[in-house]
């Protein structure tokens, strides 16, 4: 049907009367429906269901190619292809379930014909579906790249969160080839996207197609690649859980924020956005999980003061967090091995006992080995013993990916000095951590284990006067906790003592310890009586179900009523067995942890850390994270890609083209803000022009207008026939097409100003009002403008 006889309303939306797509199309799109409807599938379905899921798609590209050929109405594909979705979800397993066909071909082969028929039909019915819909109106023509497009997003969507080695078949392909998959993500979106573009495509000029078909990819590449230079992996929030409210059952104590000598939190150890996981010799050795309730304020050279609202320190496991979240890459540039197989990242501590629990100490006579927040320039830390023959200092760096509210290392940290960022696109800063930690001693070329040594050394320190000792050996005044300790350290050591010994700390310590793992369960729900009346006390004396928080305040308070100085640790507990290769450490959210310390004369403070036995069978263990993520951040600190390509531009002659690839997006912006420029001069010349070119820009202008809703005048048509063919729509542009070519060949006076522009008011008005506001807007935002003027 020719434009001229065309109805009305398809004349003015520009819309053709509806013909199948050519034999070329047709293929494009069971190329591009049979791939997408495979790909998607093949991660859950066997390789037969996969297969029918292709043919399930291929089928409906063709079926709704029959329909268009046989004149029938448009709702009719849509309502099969709902209905076969309808059927898909719920037919196949009830016929499953008819004793007949199981027994006739077994039940592996049942559930794989299950499977199969489930999706095949699935595919059919959408792709009939969005065929239909896409067809039904210009509006929705990109339909069909979006449907593609869709389904790659949803195949790969395991690449999200730092999982960089899903999916596994195309992430170990890339790996062996040398490519990275955020560009192969992106050439399929590009292949998805150009193939429904073509597909979908109404009949028109190559020029036009080809035209079309570049922009909408240049707008694509564009978009991705704002998309990746200004929008990052998000990365957990670790201060306030979704909603803004606080958890209060993930603390030792109970109260308000003032009591607690943390501002702002509704419990002394609040904490959210990650659990507590069982692990080290309780569990899986994956650390007690929990993202790191100290906040995400890090960063730049402020100091975080004590007792700040962004400052509570424990870890919580009232929200868990399922999926662990990258904190920081570790590169330790010593070879060393931490005496328990574990690695801890202290933090911060806490250690002063207000009467109700242990909160942050706000003196700063105390705790002089934790800093206080970031510096721009290196930080030495004093305070800690440095016993020769019992210590080993270890340089590391720290390249933090999620942001914190101060540095942490090994304990003990005796300096830190900022670094330059290695790669901004993955870390948000690092510095340089110095470490003095407690090795197996070596006396006279003789290696000592390192606990036995510590039996000898005693509690606290010799210059400490009154006050600290109070404050490290301060504990609720409940007579019970001393029983308990007495009864603990009585049973514990069975075996008869050196005299020397009998008073030893560290045996106690241990003792203590020993106890705790054997007699507590590791429990991510605790189901105290009341949650905000000391917790640790209803841990320690009731049911002994808690996790890392109770049992480090029940170690503590046990350890001070015998005498102890003790406080406790926060940070990160990793296993020895995630270290990469090179001495990288990843640690991620679910490492969060909370352990107990002693101070020992000569050695400092000592990790005593108590992980139960027994596992709560509602605990989850979070998994370990992927070691290719590992090496890849550990590649991206040492910039060894930046090395690689340096290697290369030394050994390569540059080349003539000075326009490099990096280039290439802002050379596409710069394009496409000067077409629409251009488009923007071509619609507002009219009120800029002078009265002999009045006549002429305005055509052109309403001409423009025309076009961007799909009214263009054919090739080889004049402009008076094309007049004419939208006379009955725009009786106004005819008007102004008689005046422009009355002027141009000399025939009449010139057109007034103000009749000229009002005739072009009108006719705009009557555009809008004919195509509607979707069409309209979509034309407006269209940038070309030398395709549509003829």
């Amino acid at each position: 049907m020719s434009h001229a006889s065309a109805p009305p309303n398809q004349v003015a939306a520009g819309v053709e009367t509806r013909q199948p797509e050519t034999r070329m199309q047709a293929i494009l799109l069971t190329v591009g429906y049979g791939l997408s409807a495979m790909l998607l599938s093949s991660a859950v379905a066997s390789p037969a269901a996969v297969l029918a899921a292709g043919i399930g798609a291929v089928a409906g590209v063709w079926l709704y190619r029959w329909h268009v050929g046989q004149s029938l109405r448009n709702v009719v594909p849509a309502s099969i292809g709902m209905a076969l979705i309808v059927v898909g979800l719920v037919g196949p397993a009830l016929l499953g379930r008819w004793w007949l066909v199981p027994s006739l071909i077994g039940i592996p082969a049942t559930l794989i014909a299950i499977q199969g028929m489930t999706l095949a039909m699935l595919a059919l019915g959408v792709v009939l579906l969005v065929r239909s819909i896409s067809r039904s109106s210009r509006a929705f023509s990109m339909l069909d790249p979006v449907v593609m497009i869709a389904a790659i997003c949803l195949r790969f969507a395991a690449h999200r969160n730092y999982h960089w080695g899903n999916p596994r078949f195309l992430a170990d392909w890339a790996g062996i080839e040398g490519y990275e998959l955020p560009t192969l993500f992106v050439l399929l979106g590009l292949a998805a996207l150009t193939t429904g573009l073509i597909a979908n495509m109404r009949r028109t000029t190559g020029r036009h197609a080809a035209t079309s078909v570049l922009t909408l990819m240049a707008l694509f590449v564009l978009l991705v690649w704002i998309g990746g230079r200004f929008l990052r992996n998000p990365t957990p929030d670790f201060i306030e859980p979704p909603g803004g409210v606080r958890p209060v059952a993930a603390s030792d104590g109970s109260g308000d924020a003032a009591d607690s000598g943390v501002a702002g939190t509704e419990s002394g150890v609040a904490g959210s956005g990650g659990s507590d996981s069982a692990g080290g010799r309780g569990g899986s050795g994956s650390g007690d999980a929990g993202s790191q309730g100290a906040g995400a304020s890090g960063g730049g050279a402020a100091s975080a003061p004590r007792g700040a609202a962004d400052d509570d320190p424990f870890p919580s496991a009232s929200s868990p967090q399922h999926t662990p979240q990258p904190i920081a890459l570790v590169l330790l540039e010593e070879d060393i091995q931490p005496y328990e197989k574990i690695w801890y990242f202290r933090q911060t501590v806490v250690s002063h006992f207000n009467g109700k629990r242990l909160v942050v100490a706000s003196d700063d006579r105390f705790d002089t080995d934790i800093p206080s927040g970031f510096s721009n320039d290196e930080v030495l830390i004093g305070g800690i013993p440095l016993p020769e023959d019992m210590h080993r200092i270890v340089p590391m760096v720290v390249n933090l990916i999620a942001d914190q509210p101060r540095p942490f290392a090994l304990p003990s940290m005796i300096s830190f000095a900022p670094l330059p960022n290695p790669d901004p696109q993955y870390f948000r800063q690092s510095y340089r951590a110095t470490s003095c930690v407690l090795t197996d001693p070596v006396v006279d070329e003789e290696v000592y284990d390192l606990y036995a040594s510590l039996f000898y050394h005693d509690p606290g320190d010799a210059d400490w006067d009154d006050a600290v000792w109070a404050h490290y050996t301060k504990a609720p005044d409940d007579p019970r906790y001393k029983a308990l300790a007495d009864e603990i350290v009585l049973k514990q050591t069975t075996t008869d003592l050196e005299d020397d010994l009998e008073n030893s700390a560290m045996i106690k310590a241990l003792s203590i310890q020993r106890w705790l793992e054997k007699n507590t369960t590791y429990s991510h729900d605790p189901k105290f009586e009341d949650p905000h009346n000391n917790p640790a006390e209803q841990f320690l004396f009731g049911a002994r179900h808690g996790y890392c928080v109770h049992i480090a305040h029940a170690s503590v308070y046990l350890m001070r009523s015998l005498g102890i100085p003790a406080r406790i640790g926060t940070g990160y507990m990793v296993p020895t067995e995630r270290s990469g290769k090179s001495s990288s450490i990843l640690i991620q959210s679910t490492d969060a942890h909370a352990w107990a310390e002693i101070y020992l004369e000569a050695a400092g403070w000592v990790i005593i850390d108590a992980m139960p036995e027994k596992i709560d069978e509602s605990t989850q263990v979070p998994p370990e994270p992927d070691k290719t993520v590992s090496q890849f951040l550990a590649d991206k600190a040492r910039k060894k890609d930046q090395h690689k390509k340096q290697v290369q531009e030394a050994v390569q002659p540059p080349r003539g083209f000075p326009l490099r690839m990096v280039h290439l997006p802002w050379a596409l912006l710069a394009a496409i803000v000067l077409l629409y420029a251009a488009k923007a001069w071509i619609l507002l010349s009219p009120r800029f022009a002078a009265d002999q070119e009045l006549i002429r820009v305005t055509q052109r202008a309403t001409i423009l207008q025309l076009a961007e809703t799909g009214v263009q005048r054919e090739y080889g048509k004049t402009q008076t026939e094309f007049a004419v063919r939208v006379t009955s729509i725009y009786p106004e542009f005819a008007k102004l097409t008689e005046f422009h070519l009355r002027q141009r060949y000399g025939h009449g006076d010139r057109l007034a100003r103000q009749t000229c522009l009002e005739v072009q008011r009108r006719t705009k008005r009557r555009i809008r009002q004919v195509s509607g506001l979707p069409r309209w807007i979509i034309g407006r935002l269209d940038p070309r403008f030398w395709t549509l003027l003829r």
